[in-house]
């Protein structure tokens, strides 16, 4: 349930996570997991309970400092803040 909620609602967020928190657990030694495990694993991954990694930290703080808080329309405007290409920032934003 813990890994379910800090998914947001996103199937392909939840596969990732799982795989993730496996991972951790297997390598602890504390299969099955439960939900101390799996908090603890998403601890280290740097999830907070509201499902937000240090990359949705990031676009977040970016649109707060940048944009007063939104909206930003265009990835062009938005990529141009992070110095990255456009390409790289949609296919990191599609898979997250």
């Amino acid at each position: 349930m813990e890994i379910a909620r800090r998914a947001r609602g996103t199937p392909r967020v939840a596969g990732r996570l799982l795989r993730r928190v496996r991972d951790f657990a297997a390598a602890a030694g504390t299969l099955p997991i439960d939900a101390v495990a799996a908090d603890l694993a998403l601890q280290r991954l740097e999830v907070d309970r509201d499902g937000l990694d240090s990359m949705d930290r990031r676009y977040l703080r970016c649109i707060a400092e940048h944009y007063m808080g939104g909206p930003v329309w265009r990835g062009d405007t938005f990529r141009d803040n992070w110095v990255e290409q456009r390409d790289i920032i949609e296919e990191v934003i599609e898979r997250s």
